[in-house]
């Protein structure tokens, strides 16, 4: 897979992709 679980995570619990990771 291209994008980690780290990623999904991220992105559902912070809803938006403005953190950097």
């Amino acid at each position: 897979m291209a994008i980690d679980i780290d990623e999904v995570v991220l992105s559902l619990t912070s809803g938006s992709d403005d953190q950097p990771h």
